[in-house]
């Protein structure tokens, strides 16, 4: 008709593409380096958490094994703490492997409405492993000091 523009579909728009009345924006360079560099993180400190849980699996199993160490009050406790760091490690390599896949489905999306979801499973990964190895240095300090007591 005369007069009147031609509009393009919005639906060939990448900027406007409607999932249930929601417009989707593509996700920009950064978007991308930011999700790789949190994909690239979550994996190394996962692969520092396996190293450091192999070492303390092994510390424990040294002295775990031998039925007359397991008598002492403190093996008690000893049991109780590496039973609750086993299950953290469990429980935080589970979240690492998710924040890997929620990131690469956001940045194989290029959707950016799905970054909340990618920095908060990411967030919550790196601050589990954060307080996981903060508590296992407190819980090494105490022991040590108390040995320290023990020899005095």
């Amino acid at each position: 008709m005369p007069g009147r523009e031609a509009r393009p579909l919005p639906i060939l728009d990448p900027q406007a593409i409607p999932v249930l009345g929601v417009y989707l924006s593509p996700l920009t360079n950064s978007d991308q380096t930011l999700l790789s560099a949190m994909i690239a993180t979550v994996g190394v400190v996962w692969a520092i958490g396996f190293a450091v849980y192999e070492f303390i699996w092994n510390y424990f199993w040294s002295w775990a094994k031998h039925p007359e160490n397991r008598k002492e009050r403190s093996a008690r406790i000893s049991f109780w703490q590496h039973l609750i760091v086993f299950n953290a490690y469990l429980v935080l390599g589970l979240l690492a492997f998710y924040s890997i896949y929620v990131s690469g489905g956001v940045l194989l999306s290029g959707e950016r409405e799905g970054l909340p979801s990618a920095w908060s499973y990411f967030l919550a990964t790196v601050v589990g492993y954060v307080v996981l190895f903060t508590f296992e240095i407190g819980t090494s300090i105490l022991s040590v000091t108390h040995l320290i007591r023990e020899r005095d």
